[in-house]
């Protein structure tokens, strides 16, 4: 972000800390003042979703959780995923208890451990597809036919012989487990 009389990444830099700190002394001077705790509140907020858009991460994200705001916590996952941030971003949904947004961006990322424990409430049948899909590819077949079921079942669609596979597999898998 250009700023008019900002030459160097080190301007840029005092910039954005100068603005990080001049919002901390706002909150103290508010906090001391007696303000109302909703306008507190709405100032946090505030602060914490610009200094998201400042990118300093963890001083939104610390802000964001002084304040129990599920509303605050989906705006914040909001502008992290498109910071592309997403780790942060699907932590926020998780937060704001969008387990569904979460897991997705979980999926998409392949990361399947932390897609894991939110699977159980997830119910797009695409989600679940394509998660089962993985933990197939990994030998977890216990895992893969729970998410085949939630999906609704091995075959989604006309049957074919990628899915006569899947039931087989799914078959060899429920009494394995």
């Amino acid at each position: 972000m250009w700023v008019a009389g900002c030459r160097t990444c080190a301007d840029c830099a005092r910039l954005k800390l100068a603005k990080t700190v001049s919002c901390m002394q706002a909150l103290d001077a508010l906090q001391t003042s007696g303000g109302d705790a909703q306008v507190q509140q709405a100032c946090v907020s505030g602060m914490a979703r610009s200094l998201l858009h400042l990118g300093d991460l963890r001083g939104g994200k610390a802000l964001a959780q002084h304040i129990n705001s599920s509303s605050l916590w989906k705006e914040c996952a909001a502008i992290l995923e498109q910071m592309h941030q997403n780790q942060d971003a699907a932590e926020m949904y998780e937060q704001a208890g969008m387990a569904e947004k979460a897991a997705g961006i979980y999926i998409a990322a392949r990361n399947w451990a932390a897609a894991a424990p939110l699977m159980q409430r997830v119910t797009s049948a695409k989600l679940q597809l394509q998660y089962a899909k993985a933990k197939e590819g990994e030998g977890s077949y216990a895992d893969a036919v729970a998410a085949y079921e939630a999906a609704g079942g091995c075959c989604t669609g006309s049957c074919n012989s990628a899915c006569v596979a899947r039931c087989v597999l799914c078959a060899v898998g429920c009494m394995l487990s």
